[in-house]
Parts: structure tokens; sequence; C-alpha cells
């Protein structure tokens, strides 16, 4: 599945869009542990998230020429994906609040060959780890997560 070049958003993240039939899941509320998680409203996967997101753009200011060469390798791959077997649940607790997500862990060749492409062209340090490509289906207690 190769894609154009979707360009980092608003919030400094590189992502991938996906349309609801990309991934089999349902599309109202679940309940785990007497919990309810509401659908997404949009699907996605993360290839670049905002931190990591701000420092590639700003070492791709002081060299143009290398975001084109990036744009064509991000074209050039497979983004095809494999979805996992199983969900998982993620919380983080804050003041107020739990805030709990569920993913879908990705195989996605594409994403480990991407970063290679990435820290190559000096725009990730060789240290930096390649996030676990997921998509997050549902949410509780997060109005917006981007």
């Amino acid at each position: 599945m190769n894609i154009p070049w979707p360009g980092f958003n608003d919030m400094d993240s590189l992502i991938i869009p996906l349309a609801w039939n990309d991934v089999p899941f349902a599309q109202s509320a679940v309940y785990i542990g007497g919990e309810r998680f509401e659908p997404k409203d949009e699907l996605h996967v993360t290839v670049i998230g905002k931190k990591a997101g701000r420092d590639v753009q700003t070492r791709l200011s002081r060299a143009p020429r290398t975001e084109a060469a990036l744009q064509q390798d991000f074209e050039s791959l497979d983004w095809s994906f494999t979805p996992g077997t199983k969900v998982h649940v993620l919380s983080r607790a804050t003041r107020k609040s739990r805030k709990s997500t569920i993913v879908l862990p990705l195989q996605m060749p594409g994403m480990n060959i991407f970063y290679e492409s990435l820290q190559a062209r000096d725009l990730v340090a060789g240290d930096t780890p390649l996030p676990p490509p997921h998509i997050t289906l549902y949410h509780r207690n997060c109005p917006k997560l981007w």
C-alpha cells in the first residue's frame, strides 16, 4: 500500500490516515471491566509523534533538499500492515482522572524501513526507539487525543 506523503499535521506529528474498513472493529461503545470506551472519530497510525516531529522538522528546515528526499522515501514504501490478534488497554493517571485507550498493535515493516531512512539522513538519532505501530481504536476520558 503506497500512499502520498501526508506531511506533518498541526500537532507536529506525521500520521497515516486510515479508512474505517481498514480495521474491523465495532464503531460503538465497548465495555471492559465495567468501564465504557468510546470509539475514536478517526483512525490513523502515528509514524512520527509530536516531540520527534518537532525535532525532525527543525532538522529539515536546515536542509530543505532532505525533505524532498524524505518524501520520496516515504512514498516509495509499502505501508501495508497486518493487525495483531490482541488489543491492549493503556492507561495514564492525571490529577483529575484516569485516561485510557484501547490500541491494536500492527505488524508494519514499512515503519522500520522509514526509521532507517530517518537515521541515515541524520533526522533522528541512531538510538531513537521505533514507535510500536498501532491504531488507537477506543478511548475513555480522552476528549481530544490530537
